[in-house]
This record gives C-alpha cells, structure tokens and sequence, in this order.
C-alpha cells in the first residue's frame, strides 16, 4: 500500500499540482527533514517553489520499500519561468534528481527525507557557484 501511495504523491502531487493530495498522504504534523510541519506548510510551500517552474514533471526510476519505509530515486524536469531567489527567469529547462524516505505510520507519512541535487539545478540556470 504505502509504495502505490508514494507513487501516487509523485504522480498527483508534483506531476500534476494536485497540492491537497498533501492533506491525505502526511500525518498532521509530521517531520519533513527534522523539522515539524504540518500538510497545509507543506502545500504552501510546494506551491511557492512550483510558482517559479511551469511543465513541472516527476518520474520515478527507483523504488525500495521494506515494512513502514519507502525510498524512492525521482527525476525532475520542469523549465525555469519566474524569479527564483536571485536568479530571473531564464526559460531554460532543468533536470535534477532526488532521493526521498517517507516512514508511515497508520497509512500516513510521518517523516520525509528528501535529498536533491540542487547544485545541479543552480548549474543548469547559469549560476557559478563558488
């Protein structure tokens, strides 16, 4: 159960910006990367960093799941449309990729690692990191 619900989060979540899948998948609160949040943080904040990329697409080419953990390797591909943090929009695309842990615990998530290549990203838009 808990890998076709992962699986769904990628797919309805991010793929396809259906953000109150969020209310349904994570605990209330659960811990993303140590610290607590709550589905509705988590929806905020998704929607911010989503409202910089357009064409935003996630695909899966991993998935590892062994009693309450999932672990997936997902490849993101979105193109670049707004401002984000110093960087205008530069219509370029990018790809990077991600690592991610979800525990359940009565059919919820109640914590989230998520590692990704953002220097990568940073890369792809043109930034020269030092």
């Amino acid at each position: 159960m808990s890998e076709a619900q992962v699986r769904r989060y990628w797919q309805d979540f991010w793929t396809d910006g259906h953000l109150e899948f969020a209310r349904n998948f994570y605990a209330d609160p659960f811990f993303l990367n140590d610290q607590e949040r709550t589905p509705a943080q988590f929806e905020a904040g998704a929607a911010a960093f989503r409202s910089h990329f357009s064409d935003f697409e996630v695909t899966v080419d991993r998935v590892f799941a062994w009693e309450d953990v999932v672990v997936t390797r997902a490849v993101f591909h979105a193109k670049h449309v707004g401002a984000f943090e110093t960087v205008p929009a530069t219509g370029k695309p990018i790809e990077l990729t991600g690592l991610d842990v979800f525990r359940f615990q009565d059919g919820l998530v109640v914590e989230h690692l998520h590692e990704a290549d953002h220097e990568r990203m940073w890369e792809q838009l043109g930034v020269e990191l030092s």
